[in-house]
Formats: structure tokens, sequence, C-alpha cells
């Protein structure tokens, strides 16, 4: 018996050296086909075992590998798996593609829910963190222009911490609340432009208004890990009636597995603004009017100017022959200059991970003496508490800081006095701008001199912002998950417009400060449950519950007549005034999303959401509205060859939302007025308390008595193709939508006692193409060129509005200019314009040769016809390149 086990024991040694004398090892090189350059992590196995290994940072691998061969498998998330039979070899190198149909990512939509690209049947698009960066923006917005179709970006360039103005698929309705929800990794956030009230009763000392700026750019781009555009009321359908014109969705960077190493990341950039080009302005008249010379007028139409001597002097009272001084424009406006650095930490492994950023901001404007600096810091973490727990919390804190920022508009405005700036006058003159005496040196005695408003009455504006959330998650069966959100976003933010003594129109100089605080808290438990009811048909059902509270508060002092020059203090005025404004709204929801899924190429979702509001009446304050909408791969239900068409999608959707109105609508207002002052004709009005006695006023507006929510309703459908391999990529869609019983201030004549009513009026309707094209006509390993272009035709109509009403006024009208709504045309702009020969066309003439003029005349639309956006990239090894040009045709503006 020993004999036989001493045989076998020898006889199985034997073997298993053969076996081992006959493993081998193989080696290689992981490369990627669209960048040539080297791939790590990429798992490395042996079919059909658990031998396996992964590259290294430089893409190498070794595996060994039995000598007979066999055969290694190649795969990387995003990429093509790939399989290799051995054979003899000893050396294998990998190109590796990207998989099209794997690369249909998941995407962010409504409350913070992932899905795959490919099962959503409404458009989205997605702008990930390498093209937000590219030219690093101050305001997060502008990250968004021209890169999206559908989407239109107005922002303010010549105003350093100015607003931009985001709309998706148009105007959809008739007030002013027409811009999409932002959401902040599943938490909705502010990005309100508040306006202050500095004047009261016309107070020429308070005139003046200033471009105070959207709150969505306190979101740091360099935090950002992808923006999610949802653009109709189906992909925003669970957010409520906050997302009934879209929504933004900005997720943030988190901390990655990095098995335990720490990652830092550190980014410079700098950037230089200048006047693009300056307004087409007559350069042949001297100051004056009606062909007269007169120096002291900001009225360019004097006589022409020859060379003439100036009979009084010039402004400074110096004689000498008239001379036209061209560059003041760019003499006046400076080179404007953006630092922007970054560093982030970030760490994480199988259970836990984090993220901690800082970013410092510094800004000079093209205008003289304005500055801004925003500091950034933002913590992101994560844990698994244990096999079925998990938790993440996420702050964003900001802080800004903005000196200087101009004066809008065209009373007694910077812009104003450049703009009107005669052209015998020399801009390096007035920098000068105080005498021996400290006192202004004006352009005449209606007109400041600029440099005395940018120096001696200095805008300042701080804000704090902190924007937070934790999330729980828990998984009782693999079939079921529960989450839970709770988001808040907090803003604290103090005005200050000084006025100094010695300005025109203020002389005893005034001031005012705005404080604003906004709170916004936001609540959601989702409940997730996956089912799979036969094989290749699966059931995804999603519930929750929303609560969402804003609160908002609002403390004006305007002070005047400074008995101390400098000295900005209630103290030092002779007269104060206090507003005070707050409010609370609150909106709570139940919604539901139901999806089919047929073999992962035939979806379907239902969803339903019914919203409480504070704002309505008890008996209307309960809105439903649904939406539905599928999504078709046919290129996969087909199983077509994918170097012809590597991916095709058919979708196709339909949904509804509800919106309230804003709080305090339904009942009359009444506000105690500590004071009141104006000027009007020279005189000065009734001052609060009189007699000891406090002055009230009410809301000018009649409270409406049944008031009903807002119903929009939209349809969409579209088509989503590439071809050869992804080199070539097409993406179509058209869209439908109407807005009924909108929530509308109408105006109504005084001598009612009241100003306006609200109620439920007017029908609007927009529809619209969206086209996105993408190539790579280029692919190299050294060299890559991409093409991205978006076109957008949006057709917008009023369809109807109350009876009786033939016009609405969108706008409260600028220098005699209105927004006005008629039924079966576009909103368009309005004002004086010439009178024409209705047969000719050409300008009707006075005796005196002027042309006569004609009120309420349609100016134009104030929509564009089009809009196109054309991205290239150049990449070139590590180097890359990229331009974008954004071009809008038609539509009147009024600067």
């Amino acid at each position: 018996m020993k004999r036989i086990l001493l045989f076998g024991f020898v006889l199985l040694s034997f073997l298993w050296g053969q076996a081992m004398a006959q493993e081998r090892t193989v080696t290689g090189t992981v490369t990627s086909e669209e960048e040539g350059t080297p791939i790590p992590g990429v798992n490395v196995i042996l079919k059909g075992t658990s031998v396996g290994t992964v590259t290294d940072i430089d893409g190498n691998y070794s595996i060994n590998v039995p000598g007979n061969g066999g055969i290694l498998v190649f795969s990387f998330i995003g990429l093509a798996t790939e399989e290799v039979n051995i054979g003899g070899q000893s050396v294998i190198d990998m190109v590796m593609t990207a998989d099209i149909k794997q690369l249909t990512e998941i995407v962010v939509t409504a409350a913070g829910i992932e899905r795959e690209a490919r099962s959503t049947g409404y458009a989205v698009s997605t702008i990930d963190s390498d093209e937000i960066l590219k030219a690093r923006e101050t305001n997060v917005v502008n990250s968004l222009q021209g890169k999206v179709a559908g989407v239109n970006i107005s922002s303010s360039g010549g105003s350093i911490g100015g607003s931009s103005r985001v709309l998706i698929r148009g105007a959809a309705a008739l007030s002013d609340d027409i811009q999409p929800l932002f959401v902040v990794d599943g938490v909705p956030v502010f990005n309100t432009n508040t306006q202050s009230i500095p004047g009261d009763g016309g107070d020429t000392r308070f005139a003046n208004d200033y471009d105070y700026g959207n709150t969505a750019q306190d979101i740091n781009p360099d935090d950002v890990e992808s923006i999610t555009v949802l653009k109709g009321s189906t992909a925003a359908a669970l957010y409520g009636q906050r997302a009934r014109n879209g929504a933004i969705i900005v997720t943030t960077k988190k901390g990655k597995n990095t098995r335990g190493k720490t990652n830092i990341t550190v980014n410079s950039s700098i950037r230089f603004d200048d006047v693009m080009r300056s307004p087409d302005l007559q350069n042949e008249f001297g100051p004056g009017t009606q062909g007269d010379i007169r120096e002291n007028t900001v009225r360019s139409w004097g006589a022409r100017i020859t060379g003439q001597d100036i009979p009084e002097g010039n402004w400074l009272g110096q004689p000498g022959p008239l001379r036209v001084y061209e560059d003041n424009f760019n003499d006046f406006f400076e080179t404007g200059q953006t630092l922007i650095n970054s560093v982030a930490i970030s760490n994480g492994n199988e259970n836990t991970n984090f993220r901690l950023g800082y970013t410092n901001t510094n800004q000079k404007g093209i205008v003289p003496n304005t500055k801004l600096i925003r500091n950034n810091i933002s913590l992101n973490a994560g844990t698994k508490l244990d096999n079925n727990v998990s938790a993440s919390i996420g702050v964003q804190y900001s802080k800004t800081d903005n000196d200087g920022r101009p004066t809008v508009g065209f009373n007694n405005s910077v812009g104003g006095t450049i703009y009107n700036l005669p052209i015998t006058y020399n801009i390096n003159d007035l920098k000068e701008y105080k005498n021996e005496f400290g006192e202004q040196r004006p352009l005449n005695e209606a007109t400041n001199n600029p440099y005395w408003l940018l120096n001696e009455n200095v805008f300042k504006l701080d804000r704090d912002r902190l924007i937070s959330n934790i999330t729980v998650q828990y998984d009782p069966f693999p079939f079921l998950n529960v989450t839970g959100r709770v988001g808040y976003d907090f803003s604290s933010e103090t005005r200050f417009a000084p006025t100094s003594q010695g300005t025109i129109n203020a002389e005893d100089g005034a001031f005012f400060i705005d404080e604003l605080k906004q709170k916004q808290f936001n609540s959601d438990v989702i409940v997730t449950f996956t089912h799979s009811i036969t094989d290749g048909l699966g059931l995804k059902v999603i519930g929750g519950w929303n609560v969402n509270q804003r609160d908002f508060f609002q403390f004006t002092q305007r002070s005047v007549e400074l008995s101390a020059p400098g000295v900005y203090r209630p103290a030092n005025a002779n007269q104060n005034i206090t507003d005070l404004f707050e409010s609370t709204q609150r909106l709570m929801g139940a919604y539901f999303d139901v999806g089919f899924e047929y073999n992962n190429y035939l979806f379907l979702n239902i969803t339903g959401r019914n919203d409480w509001s504070s704002t309505l009446p008890v008996d209307n304050r309960s809105f439903f509205y649904p939406s539905v909408s599928t999504s078709f791969v046919f290129s996969d239900a087909f199983n077509l060859p994918s170097e012809i068409i590597s991916f095709g999608k058919l979708r196709a959707s339909w949904a509804q939302v509800g919106s309230d109105a804003n709080p305090y609508s339904l009942d009359f207002q009444y506000f105690p007025k500590t004071s009141v002052f104006f000027v009007l004709s020279g005189a000065a009005g009734l001052a609060f308390p009189f007699d000891s006695q406090l002055g009230f006023e009410q809301t000018t507006q009649i409270p409406a008595q049944n008031l009903k929510p807002e119903i929009q309703t939209s349809y969409e459908v579209g088509a989503e193709l590439q071809f050869f391999n992804g080199r070539f990529g097409l993406d179509i869609g058209y869209f439908n939508t109407e807005t009924d019983d909108q929530i509308i201030s109408l105006s109504q004549s005084p001598s009612s006692g009241f100003n306006s009513r609200l109620i439920n009026i007017g029908k609007t309707r927009n529809s619209g193409w969206e086209i996105l094209l993408t190539a790579s006509p280029v692919s190299t390993p050294n060299f890559q060129w991409d093409i991205s272009a978006n076109f957008t035709k949006i057709e917008q109509e009023v369809v109807n509005l109350a009876p009786g009403v033939e016009e609405f006024n969108l706008s409260g009208g600028i220098n005699g200019l209105q927004v006005k709504a008629r039924p079966g045309e576009a909103c368009a702009l309005f004002g004086t314009g010439y009178a024409r020969d209705s047969v000719s066309g050409e300008f009707l003439i006075d005796d005196q040769g002027f042309r006569l003029q004609e009120e309420n005349v349609r100016l134009g639309n104030i929509y564009p016809d089009f809009t196109l956006g054309i991205s290239n990239t150049f990449t070139y090894k590590g180097l890359s390149l990229s331009v974008l040009f954004d071009y809008r045709e038609g539509g009147v503006i009024y600067s």
C-alpha cells in the first residue's frame, strides 16, 4: 500500500511539474484607439478561469497562461470588450475602441434619479467637466453658451458679476418666471436676480439701479462634474411645477476609488477681456442741436466740424479749434483680467471616499475701478455604514466680494455718459474728475463726470452662500432601495450704494443699504422597486414624497441729506426710510414613476405628481399632472450592423405640469410707511409719521377671486442616430408646448383705484426644431478632430388673451419702448417709430424736412429666428485647442 501511495505521489509531482514547465508569461500594452495613449486599469482575464490582472499606469500588463494558450479577455468601462486567441504569442498589444452601445451613458434626471440615456423618451443633453473648464467662466451658466440645442444664454458681458439669463425652448409663458430650475446634487437651489428698490416716489437721488447678478454664479465650475439639461416638461415632471421651464442638473465632483491613494489636483488659469466693438457713432458734427455749436451739452448734432474755434471755449473753458477724439471708447475701457486658482484633494476605497476643494477667483473688470473676488470651499464625502446602508454629505460654501459694479441704464449712469459724450471731448481730460477743492468737475450742470461716479460712488456687494445636502440609502433587499435626502440652500447678501455729496441730482449726498436673506429647505423620500416580470421584461417603480419651503427676507434703508460728507450712517442723514418684506411659501408633492423595459431596447415610463401649494386658494391648491414617455433602440432590436448604424433610437413623450402664484397674492396687503419723501416738480412730499400717526398703503393690485393653477401641456418626438462606430451622429427633435390659464397681473384704469388685477388669462404656444450634429472627421493615434453643431428654431405665438383684451404689456416701458403680447403674434418690441407711406414704404417728411413720428409701432420680434452653435476641438497628443462659434439670426433688442 505504501508503494502505491508513493508511486501516485511521484506521478502527480511529475505531471504538475510538466504543467508548470508548460506555463508561460504573456505581456503587452493596452492603448486607446481614439487618443493613442496607454489605458491604466484594464482588466485582462484568462477566459474560463479566475486568473487575471490589470494594466498599470503605463498600460502594461503581464499574465501567466498555460503552455497550450487560451483566450485573453480585455475589458474596461466605456470600451468594447475584446477577446484574443493567445496561440503561440508571448507579446499581445491591444488597441481598445469606444463601445457605442455601452456609452449610452448614465444621466441624472428628475429627483436625482439616474437612468441610462438610451431609456429616456425625451431630449437630454450633458456637458462634462472638461467642456465646462475649457474656458473658465466666473458664471457657470455661461459654460452652456452655444453648446446645447434649444438653450439660449443672455449674459451681461460688460458688467462684472453681471447676470446671465437662461431660456430653454423659448419663453413658454407671459410671466417673468420663465427660467429653468437649478438643481445641485438632487437639491433645488436659487437662481434669483432680486432687484433692490432704492428709489421711492420718483426721488431722483435713487434713480439708478444695478445688475446684481444671478445667484447660480455662486456654483464653482471647478467643483462641477457634469451639467445635464432637462429640456421639456416630461424630463422635469417629477420636480414639479418649478421645473416646468426645464431643469439644469448640476452634479458635483466626488471622491473616487483610488485604492487609498491621495490625489491632489491643481488648476490655474488666466483670462483677458477686451471690448470687442463699440457703437458706430458719428464723428462729423460737434456738440449742440439744430446745427448750433454749444459745448455744455451731451447732444452731438451741432454744426459740422471744420476746425472752427469754440466761442466760449471747450468744457474746461480752454480756447481752441474743434477737433474730433475718435478713441474715447477705447481709452475709457480697460483690459479685464480674471485669475482662477484651485486645488482639490481626494481619496477613496471600496467603502469610503472624500473630496475637498478650494477655488479663488480674482476678477478685474473692463470698467475702471471694478473688481470681484470669490472664494469657494467644497466638501463631498461618502461611506458605506454596512452592507445595506450608505450615506453621503455635500457642502459648497462661497463668499463673494464685489466692488464698483457700474449702474445700468441711461439716467446719469456711466454707460449713458460715455455713449452720449460729444466727440469733441477728450475722455482722458475727464480722469482728473476733482478740482483743487476736492469738488467734482462735471461735464455740465446736468451731467456727472463718469470718473466721479466710478471712484466716489463705489457700489459694494457681499454675499455668503451655503448649499448642503445629506443623503442616506438603505437596501433591505436586492430589489428594493429607500433613499432619503435633505437639502438646504442659504444666502445672505448685503448691498451698499453711496452717493457722494456733490453728485448732480443728489448734491447733499445719499446712500442705500439692502440686506437680503434667502432660505430653501428641500426633503425627499424615494422608494425604488425593481423586478423582472419575465425573461427580458423588467419593471421599475419609483415613489416619492417631497417638501419644499422657500423663505425670503429683504430689509432696505434709504438715507438722504448727509450732514458730514463720506459718513454713511443713518445718524448722519436728515431723512431715513426703511422697508421690510418677508415671505414664506411651501410646496408639498407626492410622485411616482413606473418604468417598463423590454430586452434593453424598448422602454416605457409613466409619471405622475400631485402638488399642494400654499399660494393658491384652498379649493384649488391641490392639482395633479402626468407624463408618459417611450424610447425604442431599433439598432439593437433589429441587430443592425454597427459599422454602419452604430446606434439608432426613436423617442416620444407627452407631459402636463401645473404651477402656482407668488406668495400673498390672494388678499389685500397693507404696508406701514415710516417715512415717505419724493421730489416732483421741485416740491417735497409728505413725510410719515405725521402728527405722531403712521401712514399705511395697500397693494395697487386687486387679488384674484378664484385663482387656478397654470397648466402647461407639451409633447416632443425625436431620433438619435450614430454611424460608422460613432464617428458621425445626428440628434433631431420637434417639440410643442402650450400654456393655459396663465396667472397674469393685468393692467386696468387707475380711476378704479387700482392699477391691475390678478387673473387667469391667455394661452401661448411654443414649437420648434432642435438638431445636433457630431462628427470626428479625423481620428488617428496622435491627432483627433471633433465637431459638434447644434441648430434651434423656435416659433412663439400668443394664441389668445382675455376677452376684450387686445394686447398685454410684458414690461413697464423703457424710454417709450414696451414688450407686448398680441393674439396671433409673437411677443414683440413696440415703441415710437417713423411713419411710412402705406404704398411705397418711404418715410413721411413734414414741412421742415423732419421725419414724421408714429406711436405704438411694432419694431420687431424679440426672439431670434434661429440660433446656431458650432464647436471644433483639435487634439494633438496632449495639446487641445477648442473654438466655439455662437450665432443668432433675427430678433430685435434694446440695450
